[in-house]
């Protein structure tokens, strides 16, 4: 008991100078707080950092892209609602496509150059070869049309069903990989 004081102020003073790691009386004593206080500055930094390496990414191919192409066509998505998949929405939030395209928007402003934003109703769906509808299961990752038998990668199809949805005749194109 603590001089002056009763049973249960010097409990209570006591349990508060043990949580503040202060009291070192005959209870075991708890970690310093420099151990916790070190943890969360490391885990706030590599958090930190990590944000910092994804942003400067995001950054470093908006560049790109405003160098070497004077017009960029993107699928306007709605990703507010793409979110909302459940199976879908970590992996839309994690690569940031909100971040991405307004980016991307404001260095082509910047730099003179033209983001044409299209339509993405059926651009993964439709054959660029001969405008046939092809339903596919997202995970199905070939375009096959039975059609005109035009045989491409899911995203080279939807790339130039994008490309002739923004008005440019099609000799125009040229593809990088």
């Amino acid at each position: 008991m603590l001089p002056g004081g009763s049973k249960s102020a010097t409990r209570s003073i006591t349990s508060r100078l043990t949580s503040a790691g202060a009291y070192t009386g005959s209870l075991s004593k708890p970690p310093p707080a420099s151990t916790s206080v070190t943890s969360f500055r490391t885990s706030r930094k590599s958090s930190r950092s990590s944000k910092q390496s994804a942003r400067d990414f995001l950054h470093k191919t908006a560049n790109r892209y405003i160098q070497n192409y004077q017009t960029i066509k993107v699928e306007s998505l709605k990703i507010n609602n793409m979110v909302r998949n459940r199976y879908l929405s970590k992996s839309i939030s994690d690569a940031s496509w909100g971040t991405f395209f307004e980016l991307l928007t404001c260095k082509a402003e910047e730099a003179g150059r033209t983001v044409i934003k299209v339509n993405p109703k059926d651009t993964s769906q439709l054959c660029s070869g001969c405008g046939e509808r092809v339903p596919k299961e997202l995970s199905e990752r070939t375009h096959r049309c039975p059609k005109c038998g035009l045989v491409a990668d899911r995203d080279l199809n939807s790339a130039l069903n994008i490309f002739h949805r923004s008005g440019q005749d099609r000799r125009a194109l040229t593809l990088v990989r």
